[in-house]
């Protein structure tokens, strides 16, 4: 009975690591073909910038959408900032909400003579 009780708490536990470890893997790899990315778009629109976080977000299966995603540039710099939340059901009929972030920031490249 006892070792029935161990299997079971097991099985629980390796389920929520594995139902939290999908999504935070996801998010990973978004994240981090972002900072791939993010150099590459030193001289790029804004909205060319945008597709482009979408397009990577179903490339790595992260549900945004455009009120998550922040872009902006102050001086010098571009600020991409994007948060979402996702359920994550950790035990069966329990579910709770886990909030993921990214921030970046890289330098913009400006032609010489453009305007600041």
């Amino acid at each position: 009975m006892k070792s029935l009780f161990k299997l079971v708490v097991f099985i629980v536990l390796a389920n929520a690591l594995v139902r939290f470890a999908i999504p935070y893997w996801h998010h990973h790899e978004f994240e981090s073909a972002l900072k791939a990315r993010v150099l590459d778009w030193r001289e790029s629109g804004d909205e060319a910038i945008l597709q482009e976080v979408f397009a990577l977000a179903a490339e790595n299966h992260v549900p945004i959408l455009p009120d998550h995603v922040g872009l902006r540039r102050e001086s010098d710099r571009l600020l991409l900032d994007i948060a979402y939340t996702l359920p994550i059901e950790f035990f069966p009929t329990v579910a709770r909400p886990w909030e993921f972030a990214v921030n970046l920031s890289g330098r913009v490249v400006r032609a010489p003579g453009s305007p600041r």
